[in-house]
């Protein structure tokens, strides 16, 4: 039987299939032939993107647009299959990303979530003058009716510097009630006027208004050096003004600077500004430039009910009060999702045993969440703390390391036994040369049984060497012969000087390359236990190789190993005739990735050319080097249930010894 024998039902299901697994395929089926095609067209289209570019040329972008979207779903009869509109910049920069081939299709809310996770516009620098206003409304007045024939549209998403359109608003409200708007630009440009914009605050009492980002103005509050801005206010005031609004993602900038102004006056329309009632958000996420404390949380708890959150990120480091505030003093007995940011470069602080204490109470008074973010774990807080509690019902768990922190075996085989449905895992992992401790790690990790999704960062930094604090002679390695025993003194200015040891170590764990990749996949995998899902994704990515305590301190070590790969994407195959190949896939982050490596100062080609002599004579440093392979145990010792068992056990009573 072919493809056009089958019958509708079953060819739309295995489009759905393609588009779950492997999206990226999803073109690929539809050019097969026209039955194919026309499966696929209500995913292809459910997404509709307008990249718009200069002011000046909206009209006509705008109207492009629009006419190119027409003739397509007209000749494909498919205006109904719309569920997304995403309104976006064209540069193709850091902080305009486009929807990737991924996404295009996608209606769920799960990958809507996870675009809008990094979806963060253009946010607004020059506000347009009153008598422009007119004119740029009648530009987006062929998209406001092109909406109209659009009944299944469900989300909009507005990334511009400008002002949201009112025409597309009416059509919202008129013709499109159940769609709801993501404003990621938002910015009231009327606080400052005697008299709040009628349009401004037809937006903010909008039952479309769905999602909102807002980022305050560089200069800490002040949209000019002598214009205090109160859009942090009128933000937390509109939580309850608008009826539908769940989600806020709050980018404050220096707080401080706003103490001693006089009182926002709020909205002019705004009756009930004296006895405001309270919004019912459902995702809140706070950043700022300086730590959060008490005094921000409050202020939010004043303006929204903290027991109907979902959601809540703090991603800027919090401190202490405003960790007992919340223990205290709210109710956040919904709480679903947590991410809370310890990470702090205060040495009091992370030797502040009160700290962590408090940061226990918090997370020990909260219900039991499904997805738990660490930014800044230190061992002052061990996991039996929180993941006793937490483990059970943990979906997904996320602890980047605070810096002076390394994870031990010991702990990855207790996130194991406290988090039995774990499916995705965030983790810092040390590196150690591939030795068998660090593939012991790898394993660990893989008999997580319901483990999909892991997402390693290889830790390159020694902080044996990085820590200020320790002994002015930096400590020796077994490993070290007499030369990587000597110390390395190219810059005189340090108080403490890393050997050579040292920084052969650091470049040795810093490359990785894609047969590393593949080991690490590999070792993951060998810790499953039979029967279980296969582990299906696998991101690598390196930090600190290139860095000692002093950012500057060895500027050529860091440009080298930067040119090393940075990230890896490592999948499993999905074609049901090759299910044991990978997909390898590099990701640079360097902006000078296509410029020629510098040549190695004399220091440095010595270190390096001890670890990967020159293939051939005269060749480049960089067609030279290699991975270590991994070390793997001998055959003996590789089952495994029952050795992942033992080696648990012995790390147990090794830890109680």
């Amino acid at each position: 039987m072919s493809l056009n024998d089958l019958p509708p039902e079953i060819l739309h299901s295995i489009v759905k299939y393609i588009d779950n697994d492997h999206p990226f395929s999803l073109l690929d089926f539809a050019r097969v032939n026209k039955l194919c095609y026309s499966a696929t067209t209500p995913i292809l289209l459910q997404t509709i993107k307008l990249s718009l570019s200069h002011r000046d040329d909206l009209a006509r972008d705008v109207l492009h647009y629009v006419q190119l979207y027409s003739e397509q779903l007209e000749r494909t009869q498919s205006f109904s299959f719309v569920r997304r509109i995403v309104i976006d910049v064209d540069e193709c920069k850091d902080g305009y990303p486009v929807i990737s081939p991924a996404d295009r299709g996608r209606g769920d809310h799960s990958t809507l979530d996870g675009y809008l996770e990094n979806f963060k516009g253009t946010y607004p620098k020059v506000d347009i003058p009153a008598e422009q206003m007119e004119k740029i409304n009648d530009a987006w007045k062929p998209l406001a009716d092109f909406m109209q024939k659009l009944p299944g549209l469900t989300d909009l998403l507005f990334g511009l510097p400008d002002r949201f359109p009112p025409c597309v608003l009416h059509t919202l409200h008129q013709h499109l009630p159940q769609c709801r708007l993501h404003h990621h630009t938002f910015k009231m440009h009327s606080i400052m006027h005697p008299e709040t914009d009628s349009s401004e605050f037809e937006l903010i009492t909008s039952p479309s208004l769905y999602s909102i980002r807002m980022q305050e103005s560089a200069m800490g509050g002040f949209r000019h050096e002598r214009i205090r801005d109160y859009n942090k206010y009128a933000l937390m005031r509109l939580t309850s003004l608008a009826p539908n609004l769940k989600e806020v993602h709050h980018y404050a900038n220096n707080r401080r600077m706003t103490r001693g102004w006089e009182p926002w006056s709020g909205f002019t329309q705004d009756e009930n500004k004296d006895t405001p009632s309270l919004g019912s958000l459902r995702c809140l996420r706070l950043c700022d430039t300086i730590p959060i404390e008490e005094e921000f949380i409050r202020d939010w708890a004043a303006h929204t009910d903290f027991s109907k959150l979902e959601t809540l990120r703090i991603e800027t480091e919090i401190s202490q009060d405003a960790m007992e505030y919340l223990v205290e003093e709210c109710d956040l007995s919904s709480l679903k999702i947590l991410v809370l940011n310890m990470a702090t470069d205060d040495v009091d602080l992370v030797q502040n045993h009160e700290y962590y204490d408090t940061a226990r109470q918090l997370l020990s008074s909260l219900p039991r969440l499904s997805t738990l973010k660490l930014i800044g774990w230190h061992t002052e807080l061990p996991f039996h703390t929180f993941l006793e509690h937490h483990g059970p019902e943990l979906r997904k768990l996320s602890l980047s390391v605070c810096p002076t922190d390394r994870l031990t075996c010991f702990q990855i085989a207790r996130i194991v036994d406290f988090c039995p449905v774990l499916e995705d895992l965030e983790l810092t992992i040390p590196r150690c040369r591939s030795d068998i401790t660090e593939y012991t790690m790898y394993k660990l990790i893989g008999s997580l049984e319901c483990l999909q999704r892991a997402s390693l960062t290889l830790d390159a930094s020694n902080y044996d060497v990085l820590w200020n604090d320790g002994p002015a002679e930096t400590p020796t390695d077994e490993t070290f012969d007499e030369f990587d025993k000597q110390f390395c003194t190219v810059n005189s200015a340090l108080t403490r000087h890393p050997r050579n040891g040292h920084v052969r170590d650091a470049i040795i764990n810093s490359a990785v390359d894609q047969h590393l990749a593949s080991d690490i996949f590999d070792a993951i995998s060998s810790g499953k236990p039979d029967g279980c899902l296969p582990l299906e994704e696998l991101i690598l990515r390196v930090q600190g190789g290139g860095k000692f305590w002093s950012d500057t301190w060895a500027s050529a070590l860091d440009r080298m190993v930067r040119h090393f790969p940075r990230e890896w994407i490592v999948k499993r195959n999905q074609r049901d005739d090759s299910p044991s190949s990978l997909v390898m896939t590099e990701i640079r982050q360097t902006d000078d990735e296509d410029e020629d490596p510098l040549d190695l100062p004399p220091w440095l080609e010595e270190i390096f050319r001890r670890i990967w002599p020159e293939k051939r004579e005269g060749s480049k440093w960089w067609e030279d080097w290699a991975s270590m392979p991994l070390e793997w145990p001998g055959q003996e010792d590789n089952s495994n249930g029952d050795d992942l068992q033992a080696l648990k056990e012995r790390l147990y009573s090794i830890r109680a010894s």
